[in-house]
């Protein structure tokens, strides 16, 4: 940085759950699926996840590989 910023960059501890769920032996079914199949089974999963977070009020971090990440009290803030 250039020293010239005036942005206050400061932390604040802050209690969040996080909540990883993934697809229980992913790794053997996508070496047995057709590239096909396992994106339905991946959408499908993912949609029911979305929609339960949802109804839920909580923020979707991402989708990483077979799992989702998703975070309860408003990480972000």
């Amino acid at each position: 940085m250039d020293g010239e910023s005036q942005d206050d960059i400061s932390a604040k501890p802050k209690l969040s759950t996080i909540f990883i769920s993934e697809i229980e032996g992913f790794t053997e079914v996508s070496n047995t699926l057709n590239p096909a199949n396992l994106t339905q089974i991946q959408n499908e999963y993912f949609s029911e996840m979305s929609q339960i977070s949802s109804r839920h009020g909580v923020a979707l971090g991402k989708y990483v590989r077979d799992a989702i990440i998703i975070f309860f009290d408003d990480p972000v803030s």
